[in-house]
C-alpha cells in the first residue's frame, strides 16, 4: 500500500518541481529585451536581407575605445606651477647652513697650524663661495627647477601662472638632480675647496642634497580635470545608419565592419527599450521554461517511468539541472572566471552515472538551451557544449575501468579544441590571432572531470543510487557476502552462477543493465546460507523435507526471500539489489508443494497464502528477466534429454506460466522482448548442457 501510495504522488511531486524549478529560473532569466537576430562572425546571415528601420549610431568596438583612451592618456601634457615660497625657504635655509659649516671649517683648518693671515684668508675665501653658492642657486631657481617624477612622461609640460597655461619645454627648466651636479661643479671650482677638497666637498654635499628641492609642482586638480574632460569628449561612434539603408543580404558572410553594424543595431535597440514592459518579459520567459520542462516531463511521464515514479531520482534530475544553472549565473555575474573553464560535461556525466544514455542526453540538452540564455555568443557555445557533450557521453557509455575517465578527459579536450578552432576559422581570422588562454581554460574544464569519482561516491550516498563502479565491487565473488554463499551453500552458489550469466545476456540484448542484472542475480538467493540444506541443490542424498508437511517445507522455502533481505541489511546493499532478493518469484507459489499439497488433499482447498511468496513482482526488465532465468535454470537440470524441442518447450512452459499468472503485470515489457529473451534462453541453455564426446579407453 506504501509503494502504491507513493506511486499516485510521485507525479505529482515532480509537477511542483517542475513549477518550482520555472519560477526559481524565471527569477533568475536576464529580463532585458531579447534581440530578435542572432549573429557571428564569419557565418552567413540566414535571415532575409536586413534593413535600417530607424536611425542609429555605429558604435566603435572595446578594442577601438581603449586604445584612443590611452593614446589621449600618452600624449597628455601635465600641468604645472612655480612655488615661489619654495625659493625663499630653501635659499633661507641654505644660507644658514653654509654659514654654520663655514666657521666649522675654517676652524679645523686653523687648528692645523694655519697661522691668522691665513685663517683670515680662508674666511674671505669662504665668503666668495658662498655668495656664489646663492646666487647660482637663486638664478636657477627664477629659471625653474622640477622633479622627473612618475607625471613627467614627455617633453614638454604647461605651467600655470595667474590662469595663464605656457607651454614649456623641459631642456628649458633645470632638474634636481642637474641643479646638485651644478652647485657641487662650482664648489669644486672655488679656492675655498682647493685648500682641503676633501673636507669641504663631505660638508658641503650633504647640505646641497637636502636642501635642494623643486619649486615646479605638478597641479594635480587641473591636470585630472583637463584629462577628464579630454576622455569625456572622445565619441564612441564611428558613423551613422539612417532608415532605410541596406544593413546585410541573406546569404552574405557576417565580416568584421557589419558584425560592427549589427552589433550598433542590438545595442541601439537595447537602449531604446530600457523602458521595456517586464510582465510581457516575464511571461515570455515563463513560457518558454514550461515548454520546455514541460517536454522533459512528458519525456520521463512515457519513456523513463522509473524517473517518473520515483521521488529521489526526479528530484537528483532537478537538482543538477539548478546547480549547473545557478552555478554558471553566478560565475558570469560575479566573477571574472570564463565560462569555458566550468565543467559543463560533467553534469552530463554525472546524470549517465545513475541513468540511461538516452535520459542523460535529453536532460544535459535541456540546460544547455536554458544556459544559452545568460551566455555571449549564445549559437557557438550550445553548439559547441552539445558536441562536446554528446563525446563526453560516449566515452563513458558504459564505463567499467577507471582509465575510461582519462580518456574521456582527452577526449572532450579534443573535442573543445577542435570546435573553438572551427568557429575561429569561420569567422575568417586569421590562426596567430588565436587566444592560446581559451585553450587553457578548456584543458581545465576537461581535467575537471577528474572529479567524477568523488561526486558520484557522494551522490551514491545522498540519494542511494548505485553506480557501475559499486557494482563491479558488488559483483566480486570474493565479496564477503557471496563467499559465505560459496562455502555454507555450494550448489547454490553454482547456480546463482549460471542464473547471473543468463540474465546478463538476455538483458544485454534487450538493452537493459546488464551490469546491474548480473550483480542483482549474483545475490537473488544468499537467504539460502541459512538453511541450506532445505534446497535440493546442497542435498547430497538425503532430502529433509521427507520429515516435514506440505505447508511446513513451504514455509521453509518462502524464508529464504526474508532471510535473504535480513542478510542484504546486514551487508548494507544497496535497494536495487536487494530488490533481486525479494523479487525473484515475485508473488508466485511454491508449486512442487502446492500441487503435492492438493493431491493429496482432494476435496479439501488449501490455504494458497502459505505456499505464495511475499513479493513484491518484478519492477523492471532486469529483475522480471532474472526472474525467468532462476526458473529456467533450475527446471533446466531436470531435463531427460537436451535436444532444441525439449529445451524450447521447457523455456515455453516456464516464461508463459509466469505471464499468465501476471507476475510481468508491474514491468514495462512488451511481447516482442519477450519472445526475444526465449530464443536467447534456448540458445544458451543448449550451449551450458551441450554433448560431449566419449573418451574411448585403450585396449
Amino acid at each position: 500500500m506504501q509503494k502504491k501510495t507513493r506511486k499516485i504522488l510521485a507525479p505529482f511531486y515532480g509537477i511542483f518541481l517542475f513549477l518550482i524549478c520555472t519560477i526559481l529560473l524565471t527569477f533568475l532569466f536576464p529580463k532585458e529585451p531579447k534581440f530578435k537576430f542572432d549573429f557571428t562572425l564569419g557565418s552567413p546571415w540566414m535571415y532575409s536581407d536586413l534593413i535600417a528601420d530607424f536611425d542609429f549610431p555605429i558604435y566603435k568596438t572595446d578594442e577601438q575605445i581603449t586604445k584612443e583612451r590611452d593614446s589621449v592618456i600618452n600624449n597628455f601634457i601635465s600641468f604645472y606651477y612655480y612655488d615661489t615660497i619654495i625659493q625663499n625657504v630653501v635659499i633661507t635655509n641654505l644660507e644658514k647652513e653654509i654659514n654654520y659649516v663655514g666657521i666649522e671649517i675654517v676652524e679645523k683648518l686653523s687648528s692645523k697650524g694655519f697661522e691668522v693671515l691665513t685663517a683670515y684668508r680662508l674666511k674671505n675665501q669662504y665668503k666668495n663661495l658662498e655668495y656664489a653658492l646663492l646666487k647660482e642657486l637663486h638664478n636657477m631657481y627664477q629659471i625653474g627647477v622640477y622633479s622627473k617624477d612618475e607625471y613627467i612622461n614627455q617633453n614638454d609640460i604647461y605651467i600655470v601662472e595667474n590662469d595663464i597655461f605656457e607651454l614649456v619645454s623641459l631642456s628649458e627648466l633645470i632638474s634636481v638632480e642637474n641643479a646638485k651636479l651644478d652647485m657641487i661643479s662650482l664648489l669644486k671650482s672655488s679656492k675655498f675647496y682647493a685648500e682641503d677638497s676633501s673636507l669641504t666637498l663631505n660638508y658641503f654635499e650633504d647640505i646641497i642634497s637636502s636642501n635642494i628641492i623643486p619649486n615646479i609642482i605638478y597641479n594635480e586638480e587641473i591636470s585630472d580635470q583637463i584629462l577628464n574632460n579630454n576622455l569625456s569628449s572622445l565619441s564612441v561612434t564611428t558613423g551613422i545608419v539612417q532608415n532605410g539603408e541596406l544593413i546585410i543580404l541573406r546569404g552574405s558572410i557576417v565580416d568584421e565592419n557589419t558584425y560592427q553594424i549589427l552589433y550598433s543595431l542590438k545595442k541601439s535597440f537595447e537602449n531604446n527599450l530600457v523602458q521595456s514592459n517586464f510582465v510581457l518579459i516575464t511571461t515570455g520567459i515563463a513560457l518558454l521554461l514550461l515548454v520546455l520542462f514541460i517536454g522533459l516531463f512528458l519525456y520521463y511521464k512515457f519513456y523513463q517511468k522509473s524517473i517518473f515514479f520515483s521521488f529521489k531520482n526526479v528530484t537528483y534530475i532537478f537538482a543538477q539541472i539548478i546547480i549547473i544553472i545557478i552555478l554558471t549565473i553566478i560565475i558570469i555575474k560575479y566573477t571574472e572566471i570564463p565560462i569555458h573553464v566550468i565543467p559543463f560535461c560533467l553534469f552530463a556525466l554525472l546524470i549517465i552515472s545513475f541513468f540511461n544514455f538516452h535520459t542523460a542526453l535529453l536532460t544535459y540538452f535541456a540546460s544547455i538551451m536554458m544556459l544559452g540564455f545568460f551566455v555571449p555568443d549564445s549559437f557557438e557555445f550550445i553548439f559547441i557544449q552539445l558536441c562536446t557533450g554528446i563525446f563526453a557521453l560516449f566515452s563513458m557509455r558504459n564505463i567499467q575501468k577507471r582509465r575510461q575517465i582519462f580518456i574521456s578527459v582527452v577526449v572532450v579536450f579534443i573535442s573543445y579544441a577542435s570546435l573553438h578552432t572551427s568557429f575561429h576559422l569561420m569567422k575568417n581570422l586569421d590562426i596567430a590571432q588565436l587566444d592560446y588562454r581559451d585553450y587553457l581554460y578548456y584543458a581545465g574544464s576537461s581535467f575537471m572531470l577528474l572529479l567524477y569519482l568523488p561526486f558520484v561516491y557522494i551522490y551514491e550516498k545522498i540519494f542511494g543510487f548505485v553506480s557501475d563502479f559499486s557494482l563491479m565491487e558488488l559483483s566480486d565473488t570474493n565479496n564477503q557476502a557471496l563467499r559465505r554463499l560459496a562455502e555454507r551453500a555450494p550448489g547454490t552458489f553454482q547456480h546463482t552462477l549460471q542464473v547471473a550469466n543468463l540474465t546478463e545476456s538476455v538483458v544485454r540484448e534487450l538493452k537493459g543493465n546488464a551490469l546491474l542484472a548480473r550483480t542483482g542475480a549474483l545475490y537473488h538467493d544468499i537467504g539460502k546460507v541459512a538453511n541450506p540444506d532445505f534446497f535440493i541443490e546442497n542435498q547430497s542424498g538425503t532430502n529433509i523435507h521427507t520429515t516435514f508437511d506440505y505447508e511446513e517445507s513451504a514455509e521453509k522455502i518462502i524464508q529464504h526471500v526474508t532471510k535473504g533481505l535480513e542478510l542484504a541489511k546486514k551487508y548494507k546493499l544497496p535497494q536495487q539489489i536487494t530488490d533481486f532478493i525479494c523479487m525473484h518469484h515475485g508473488t508466485g507459489i511454491t508449486k512442487y508443494f502446492y500441487n503435492s499439497y492438493v493431491n493429496k488433499n482432494p476435496g479439501i482447498k488449501p490455504d494458497k497464502s502459505k505456499f505464495t511468496y511475499p513479493g513484491p513482482k518484478p519492477q523492471n526488465i532486469e529483475t522480471a528477466v532474472m526472474m525467468m532465468a532462476d526458473a529456467i535454470e533450475a527446471a533446466a537440470r531436470t531435463l531427460k534429454s537436451y535436444n532444441n524441442q525439449t529445451i524450447t518447450e521447457l523455456v515455453d512452459n516456464i516464461i508463459n506460466s509466469q505471464l499468465n499468472d501476471n507476475q510481468y503485470s508491474d514491468v514495462d515489457i512488451t511481447l516482442k522482448q519477450i519472445t526475444k529473451a526465449k530464443k536467447i534462453f534456448v540458445e544458451k541453455i543448449k550451449n551450458i548442457y551441450h554433448s560431449r564426446i566419449d573418451y574411448p579407453g585403450i585396449k
